[in-house]
């Protein structure tokens, strides 16, 4: 998913990514945008998060303006990427 020259950055240290996302998925994350971020995190490196690949609906962009932008610019890459 990722581009040829991303891939060539990431490679050294994907799965070092991958495995901290995992670390903190398990962890009590109280925000559902900061769970859904690390896992489209991992599923743009090429990997499943341990939930299972699912898009949640977009939420109000008033509340956590930074956060939703990331996750709905992502989820735009994702779609068009696929």
């Amino acid at each position: 998913m990722l581009t040829s020259e991303l891939a060539g950055i990431l490679d050294p240290v994907k799965e070092e990514i991958i495995c901290f996302a995992g670390q903190l998925a398990r962890k009590s994350i109280v925000r559902d945008d900061y769970r859904e971020f690390i896992e489209l995190a991992v599923i743009m490196l090429g990997s499943t998060p341990q939930r299972g690949i699912h898009f949640m609906a977009p939420v109000a962009m008033h509340h956590v303006r930074w956060m939703s932008k990331v996750i709905y610019s992502l989820k735009v890459w994702l779609a068009v990427t696929v």
